[in-house]
Formats: C-alpha cells, sequence, structure tokens
C-alpha cells in the first residue's frame, strides 16, 4: 500500500493548481507529527497555521514561473511529506517576521521531523 498511489492520485485535486490546506492529503504518520508539532507549540504559546499540504507538480510550475519558488520541480509536498505552517499574529494573520527557526526547527526536531530551515543538511 503506497499513500501516493493509494490516496493522491485518486484525488481530484491531484493536478490541481490551486492552493490546498487539507490534511487529510498528509501521508497518515506525517500528518500526526504534524498536529503534535501544531499542539506542542500551542503549549509554548504559538498559534500555528496550514499554509500549505498538497502541492501539485503543475502548482509548483506556477509557482516557479511567477517567480514565487526557486524551486522547478515539486520537492515532497506532492507525496504529503511536507507541510507548509505559518505562525499566527494575535489578530489571526500571518506574522512572515515570527522566529521561524526558534519556533519551528526545535519542534520538528522533537518530533522528528525536517523542518524547511533544514533544508539541503544532512
Amino acid at each position: 500500500m503506497s499513500f501516493y498511489t493509494d490516496f493522491i492520485l485518486k484525488d481530484v485535486r491531484h493536478n490541481s493548481t490551486s492552493l490546498i490546506k487539507d490534511m487529510n492529503l498528509l501521508e497518515p504518520n506525517f500528518r500526526r507529527k504534524v498536529n503534535a508539532i501544531i499542539s506542542d507549540a500551542a503549549g509554548h504559546g504559538h498559534q500555528l497555521i496550514v499554509l500549505e499540504t498538497y502541492r501539485s507538480q503543475a502548482r509548483q510550475a506556477q509557482l516557479f514561473a511567477d517567480g514565487k519558488t526557486q524551486l522547478q520541480h515539486c520537492g515532497v509536498h506532492m507525496f504529503g511529506l511536507a507541510c507548509d505552517l505559518g505562525v499566527l499574529n494575535d489578530d489571526g494573520s500571518v506574522n512572515w517576521n515570527a522566529d521561524y527557526a526558534g519556533i519551528l526547527v526545535p519542534l520538528c526536531k522533537a518530533h522528528n521531523v525536517i523542518s524547511g530551515a533544514d533544508w539541503g543538511l544532512p
């Protein structure tokens, strides 16, 4: 059984160019870890929000063409193994200036997840 072939390939959004935040498109073990990270962050006074879960290659190509990413090819988002998280301000908006490395990196390490801050590191 493969989560990608059994679930993602069968989902009607498989080739979507829309932003998708559906936690059900995350591989179940990874989904549990993401939920634990969000819960642990709340316990430390940080509210996290899911910004994007599944991303198709079609969406990645569109983001690349629009200059919104330097990555032409989708990484593990298309397999349900990546989730972009944002730190929320008190007003519910995303705090793009939050200390993501200080907030997310320790939580990701605690749950054996590679954070975006660790990309490219061995």
